[in-house]
C-alpha cells in the first residue's frame, strides 16, 4: 500500500501522466531553406513528425523560440488531424534554434527543437550580351507581334551558374520586364528611338537576385525614303544602250541596303519580261497589268557598296519594241523609293 503523500501526488499529475505513458511521442522537427521571391528574408519549410494514440487528435502546432517559451510564438496551427505537420514560415532566421511544440485535445503538450540551416544569400552570376550596337525602328512583320513597326535587338546567353531558376529581360525604355527561359536568344523590340540599357535579371530558386547590366544599344528613327535614278545613254532609242542598265541611288539616314531592277519589253503587242537569273524572256500577256500580276521572273537585287553606283547584269536578246524599266531603292529602315522608265525602242 502506497503511503498518503505519494498517493496525494500521483493525484495531481494529468491521467496520461499517472497511468505512465505520454499521449505525443518520438516527436522531432527539421527545416529546409525553401523556395522565394523576397532577396532580404529567406523562406524555410519546418517538417514536425510524431507518434500519438487515437483519442490525443486534434493536435494544436505552434513554433516557438529556442526556450520553448508560448510566449515567443512565431506561428499556431490549431486543428491539426494528423501525425505529421509542414508550414512555410518567412518569420524564422537563419542558423537560428527554434522550439516546436504539439498539444493534443487533451491539452498535454511535448516539444522538440530543430535548427534552421544557414541560408543560401547568394545571387548566381550569368554573362549576356546584346547586339547589334544600334538598329533603325522598320515595318514588323512577324506574324507573332502586335507591334506595327519597332527595332529589333537580340540577347543571348554566353554563360550562366547551375542554379539558375528564372531570367528576366528588362528593357531600359520603362515596360515591364519579359520572362527568358534562356533557350536561344531573346529578342528585345523598341518603338522610340533613343539610347537604352536592356538588363538581364537572373535568380535562384531562392529568389536571390543579380542585375547584368548589358551594353547600351541605340535606336534610331528614319522617315525619310531614298533617291533611286535610271541613268538615260547616250543613245536611247537604241537597244544596244539598254542592254547593261545603269543608275544611281542615295540615302541621307540608314542607307541604301538593296536595288531591285525589273525589265519588260512589248513586242508585237505582248508583254515579255526579262529574268536576270535565268537570263530569258518569258512570254505575257498583251496587258502589262496582267503580265505584271501573272509573272515569276525575277528581277535583278543589287546589294552591297554597289547600290549607289549600280549595273544591272547583261539583258540578253533586247530588241525593237516598246522598254519598260523599273528600279527600286530600299534603305536601312525599310523605307522605298522607284524610278521608271518608258521608251521606244529599235
Amino acid at each position: 500500500m502506497l503511503p498518503v503523500a505519494a498517493a496525494l501526488s500521483l493525484g495531481t499529475l494529468a491521467p496520461a501522466q499517472a497511468m505512465g505513458t505520454d499521449p505525443v511521442t518520438d516527436l522531432s522537427a527539421a527545416a529546409v531553406q525553401a523556395p522565394g521571391t523576397s532577396p532580404d528574408r529567406s523562406n524555410f519549410t519546418v517538417t514536425a513528425t510524431w507518434t500519438a494514440d487515437a483519442a490525443s487528435p486534434p493536435f494544436s502546432v505552434q513554433i516557438l523560440d529556442g526556450s520553448c517559451d508560448p510566449a515567443h510564438a512565431y506561428s499556431l496551427t490549431r486543428d491539426v488531424r494528423t501525425t505529421r505537420y509542414t508550414a512555410t514560415l518567412s518569420n524564422l532566421a537563419d542558423d537560428t534554434t527554434y522550439c516546436v511544440s504539439v498539444t493534443t485535445a487533451g491539452a498535454a503538450t511535448t516539444t522538440a527543437t530543430f535548427t534552421t540551416p544557414v541560408a543560401d544569400t547568394t545571387a548566381p552570376e550569368g554573362r549576356y550580351k546584346v547586339s547589334p550596337a544600334s538598329a533603325y525602328i522598320v515595318p514588323d512583320f512577324d506574324a507573332d507581334s502586335d507591334l506595327y513597326e519597332d527595332a529589333a535587338f537580340r540577347v543571348t546567353q554566353i554563360s550562366a551558374d547551375s542554379d539558375v531558376a528564372s531570367r528576366r529581360v528588362l528593357a531600359g525604355d520603362g515596360t515591364p520586364a519579359h520572362a527568358w527561359n534562356g533557350r536561344g536568344a531573346f529578342t528585345l523590340r523598341y518603338v522610340q528611338a533613343g539610347t537604352f540599357t536592356p538588363h538581364v535579371l537572373i535568380a535562384d530558386r531562392y529568389g536571390n537576385t543579380r542585375d547584368i547590366a548589358l551594353s547600351a544599344v541605340h535606336v534610331l528613327s528614319d522617315r525619310i525614303p531614298p533617291r533611286i535614278k535610271v541613268t538615260r545613254p547616250a543613245k536611247p532609242g537604241h537597244a544596244s544602250s539598254w542592254r547593261v542598265i545603269h543608275g544611281t541611288a542615295t540615302d541621307r539616314g540608314s542607307g541604301i541596303r538593296m536595288v531591285m531592277v525589273f525589265v519588260a519589253e512589248r513586242r508585237d503587242g505582248v508583254w515579255w519580261t526579262y529574268n536576270f537569273r535565268s537570263k530569258h524572256w518569258t512570254k505575257g500577256a498583251r496587258s502589262f497589268m496582267k503580265t505584271m500580276l501573272k509573272t515569276s521572273t525575277r528581277p535583278q537585287t543589287i546589294t552591297g557598296p554597289k547600290t549607289h553606283h549600280w549595273r544591272t547584269k547583261r539583258v540578253k536578246g533586247l530588241t525593237q519594241g516598246t522598254l519598260r524599266v523599273f528600279a527600286f531603292a530600299a534603305d536601312g529602315a525599310e523605307n522605298f523609293a522607284r524610278a521608271s522608265v518608258r521608251r521606244t525602242i529599235h
